[in-house]
């Protein structure tokens, strides 16, 4: 569906903008539900589509007709980037430390296939190449997600 270019840069018919808008909240659903498919349990599906109406929204008042880019988009890389901010929002930790623990995590799996029981601290960290002290702060921080060092 094309709208006026007047529509777009103006946005001073409220009707148009409303279906705009309207006809973009499945592509916010479609990212949100995509994006939802990689995450914990935990988080809540409607919180994504929160953050990505935010986005649909956000990208509605900042769209330039003139940088030749279709609304949807523009709307799109818009969408999925308000709903990856609010993520990072909610996460306390940084992005090395979550490296490292699926580092972690992938070789706790690794060896407790190959030994058939739970690894020991010390067969962990031989598999990993970390000291003693990373390893008693990763295992900490990521023993809940497997319950392995409790």
């Amino acid at each position: 569906m094309e709208l006026s270019a007047e529509a777009y840069t103006a946005w001073q018919d409220e009707a148009q903008r409303e279906r705009l808008l309207m006809d973009q909240l499945p592509q916010v659903r479609y990212i949100a539900r995509r994006i939802h498919e990689h995450l914990p349990r935990h988080v809540p599906f409607e919180d994504l589509v929160h953050a990505g109406v935010v986005g649909l929204i956000d990208a509605l008042h900042k769209y330039d007709q003139k940088k030749q880019v279709q609304f949807a988009s523009y709307a799109k890389f818009r969408i999925r980037g308000a709903i990856l901010d609010s993520l990072r929002e909610l996460d306390w930790s940084p992005r090395d430390l979550r490296r490292k623990a699926r580092l972690l995590e992938e070789a706790h799996h690794k060896l407790r296939s190959e030994l058939d029981r739970n690894p020991t601290e010390p067969e962990q960290r031989s598999s990993v190449w970390i000291s003693a002290v990373c390893s008693c702060y990763w295992v900490k921080l990521t023993a809940s997600r497997w319950g392995a060092f409790e």
